[in-house]
Formats: C-alpha cells, structure tokens, sequence
C-alpha cells in the first residue's frame, strides 16, 4: 500500500517524491522568470503549477528541460 505524504499543499505518493527530490538534487538549476514562461508548467518535485495564475509562486528555476518553484528549491534541494 503506498504512503501518502503533504509537500507544499499538494497530495504525494511518498516514494515519488523521494525519487523525484533525488533527481532535482543532481540537477543545475538557474532561476527563470514566470512571466517568460509560455502557459504554465509543473514542479518536477510537488506537481503544483508554476506560472499563469495567482496561485503562482513568485519564483521558478528551471534544468535540463524541467522545473522546480521556490519552495521546493529551498526546502529539498538547496538545504
């Protein structure tokens, strides 16, 4: 049965998300600007939608073709 973990207000399968925190670790990461982003994309590590809409968050960084928002850069991968 899998575990379920909370990550920055959305529902995760615990072990997807270790993996995925795994993977953002051994990444470049360079801050993007939301506003240059065409439509909106995802956090490779929480899922949330990063860019058009108010529920943004206010910064992104982005690496080898995926992205990751702020919360997650500070709490799982710079730390």
């Amino acid at each position: 049965m899998s575990t379920w973990i909370e990550v920055n207000c959305a529902r995760i399968e615990k072990e997807f998300f270790e993996q995925n925190v795994r993977e953002a670790r051994g990444n470049r990461w360079v801050e993007v600007s939301i506003a240059n982003l065409s439509g909106h994309t995802h956090c490779m590590v929480c899922g949330i939608a990063i860019g058009d809409g108010a529920l943004s968050p206010p910064r992104a960084f982005q690496a080898k073709g995926g992205h990751i928002c702020d919360y997650c850069y500070e709490q799982f991968v710079v730390t």
